[in-house]
Order: structure tokens, then C-alpha cells, then sequence
């Protein structure tokens, strides 16, 4: 059995391509390996040898995608269809008709392989084999704070994946993202995370999940205020109590804020249009794209952010606070007292150091942080 080694997605596109070049209608290739192998990889580039220039991704979802190129081609991801049966194999011949066939995961349904002649039969593999590491970065990138959670994969600064979600699905769409890029959370190099301003509960959530991808993968985070996740205007987000977080960042009423002349965008704005519009602010439609916040975006302003000393990119950065200004901290005297030092320390203790946002309204101003800035 040949060992092929490939160093980089880019590597290992041209493998397949060099592969695809020599076969022909009715030929069938499966291909084996563990999640995040590079089996997609593998057959993007092994289609676009073969002429096809739309997308291709893993069907992990939709089971098999057909594309047109100077012949046709079928992709079969059979992942999700452990024990498949002979009736159920009858739906998926069609792709075998006048194409060339690839299928991941073909262990799964070896019922089907039966008499059928295979062309070749691969397997890859992301053991390490002492080749240089890819010279590519991948980031994923995500923000939890606000009503809608992004999320967004990005390698080398642009981006190849994006997804609106919620809170608690941030790793479903983590894996559909590195899956549809034919790529594994091993290939991931860092991660971005959103820190709020926002909800407190979907705050914990985001910076908990990424603390813990970031220990278990063995790589670097940045945290980035959600504020950046938004481009088009001035970002206004529901605090909910008839407040909302803007830049500073601040909480306030929003007829406190002086918003004549600017534009104003996020879930705030549209929830507060009224008064704000009545104040002589532009406030986009409903629908306008630049109300929702993007994952890239944050990515982006990490990059772009002055790389902190190297004492605090280490695994024990020190924790920084932030406090409220004088007026946020007196506005909630009553709750303020029932929320005694020792009872902030127990909670803090409780939960991830990578953040520890102090209360829900206060949290637009004071937090424990510990991620860094900048990768």
C-alpha cells in the first residue's frame, strides 16, 4: 500500500486533482478516514480537474450532491447512514448513473458495495507524519452575546463559512462549517470569540465554549467586544429593561443617548426605532443586513488589534477589570447592595476564568477577562 503524505489542504486538493485526471464515466471512488481527515478535500480538488466550478462540499446533511462538470460527478457523504439497508441503498443509485462517484464513509453502507467494482479506494488521515505544518490559518470565529449567534470559519483572513444560529448550538455550527471546508477541528489554529456587551446567560455560554475548545484543542483565543461585530452604522443592543449597550461601551435609556444625524444598527435599534428616529437618528429596515452581527467582522478587528506583551498571551493571562462609571454603578443602588462582594467572588468561582460578566446590566462595563485581544 502507497503512503502519501500532504502537508496543507492546498496539497492535498492537488493529490486529488492529479488522481481525478485519469478516470472516466462509471468509475467509483470511495474514500475512508476519521472526522476531519481531508476526504472532502480530497474530492474538491479531484472535481475541479474534472471541470466543476460551483462549490463543493461535504453532504453530510443532504446525503449526496451531483455536480455538472466536463463529465458529471456524484458526491455521496454516507456518514449519517450507519446499517443502511438494501431499500434505502435503491435511493441513492441514481447518483451512480452516467457519473463519477465519490463516497465518503463507504464502511457504512458496504451492503451497496456488493458486486459493484470499485476504481480505488483511499483513506486519509490526519496522523502525524513529521511534514511541515500548513502555512494557512484557520480561525473560527463566533459571538453569543446578542438575540442572534454568529458564527464564522475563515482561513487566511477570508472567509469560507457562515452561520447565524443560536447560543447553544455553537458547536453544531462549528462542526458544520470545518466539515463543509473538507477540513477538521484539528486544522483550526485559533479562535475569536464575542465577550459582550449582551445577554448575560448567552455571554457565559459563548466564552465557556470557547474556553473549552481552546483547552481541548490546544489552541490560542481572543476575545473581541461584540460592538465590532457590527458594520454599517453605530451598534445599538437590547439590554432589555428599556435599556440598551452602545459604544464605550455604556448601557443607557435610549432616549438618553444623543443619536441626531447617526446611523444606528442591531436589535436595539430596530427595537427602539421610534424614539431613536424621533431624535433624528437613521435607523436601517427591519431587514437590513447590517442589524445582524458578524463573526467575521470580529475576526477582522482581532487582526487588526496592536498584539498585547507577550506576558499576557500566555496560558495564565492576568485578569483585567473594567468598572462601570460613576452614573451606571448609582443607578442600581438597591441592587448593587444586595450584591455583596463575597457573593460575586463565590459566583466568579463558579464559572470559566475566561469570563465573568459581573451582572447583566453592569456587564456592558465590568467583567473579569482573561482572553487577550489579538491572537
Amino acid at each position: 500500500m502507497a503512503v502519501l503524505v500532504t502537508a496543507s489542504s492546498e496539497e492535498t486538493e492537488a493529490l486529488g486533482a492529479k488522481f481525478a485526471a485519469g478516470l472516466t464515466t462509471g468509475d467509483v471512488v470511495t474514500i475512508s478516514g476519521e472526522l476531519g481527515a481531508g476526504k472532502t478535500t480530497f474530492i474538491r480538488g479531484a472535481c475541479r480537474e474534472l471541470g466543476v466550478t460551483t462549490p463543493v462540499t461535504s453532504p453530510t446533511y443532504t446525503i449526496g450532491h451531483r455536480y455538472e462538470g466536463r463529465v458529471p460527478v456524484a458526491h455521496l457523504d454516507l456518514y449519517r447512514l450507519a446499517g443502511l439497508t438494501s431499500e434505502r441503498w435503491g435511493d441513492l443509485e441514481p447518483y451512480f448513473d452516467g457519473t463519477i462517484v465519490f463516497v465518503e464513509w463507504p464502511e457504512h453502507a458496504a451492503i451497496g458495495f456488493r458486486g459493484r467494482e470499485l476504481t480505488s479506494h483511499w483513506r486519509t488521515s490526519t496522523r502525524p507524519t513529521g511534514a511541515s505544518r500548513s502555512k494557512v490559518t484557520t480561525i473560527f470565529s463566533f459571538d453569543t452575546a446578542t438575540s442572534t449567534t454568529t458564527c464564522a470559519l475563515l482561513r487566511d483572513g477570508e472567509v469560507v463559512g457562515e452561520r447565524l444560529t443560536e447560543a447553544r448550538s455553537v458547536l453544531a455550527a462549528a462542526d458544520e462549517l470545518v466539515r463543509a471546508a473538507g477540513i477538521g477541528a484539528a486544522d483550526l489554529d485559533g479562535l475569536v470569540i464575542g465577550t459582550g456587551p449582551g445577554s448575560f446567560t448567552s455571554i457565559r455560554i459563548g466564552l465557556a465554549t470557547g474556553r473549552g475548545l481552546a483547552l481541548a484543542l490546544g489552541i490560542p483565543a481572543a476575545g473581541v467586544s461584540t460592538l465590532h461585530a457590527f458594520a454599517g452604522g453605530t451598534p445599538v443592543i437590547d439590554a432589555r429593561r428599556g435599556e440598551v449597550f452602545t459604544d464605550g461601551p455604556t448601557v443607557a435609556r435610549p432616549d438618553e443617548l444623543e443619536v441626531a444625524g447617526r446611523r444606528l444598527v442591531g436589535d436595539g435599534a430596530i427595537r427602539y426605532r421610534d424614539t431613536f428616529e424621533a431624535a433624528g437618528a437613521e435607523v436601517p429596515p427591519d431587514d437590513d443586513p447590517s442589524h445582524l452581527p458578524s463573526a467575521a467582522l470580529l475576526a477582522a478587528h482581532s487582526a487588526r488589534s496592536v498584539r498585547p506583551p507577550r506576558s499576557s498571551r500566555s496560558t495564565s493571562v492576568p485578569r483585567t477589570r473594567c468598572r462601570a462609571d460613576d452614573c451606571a454603578r448609582d443607578r442600581y443602588p438597591a441592587a448593587r447592595a444586595l450584591r455583596s462582594e463575597l457573593d460575586r467572588r463565590d459566583r466568579a468561582a463558579r464559572l470559566p476564568r475566561a469570563l465573568v460578566a459581573v451582572d447583566v446590566r453592569l456587564g456592558a462595563r465590568e467583567g473579569l477577562v482573561d482572553l487577550p485581544g489579538r491572537l
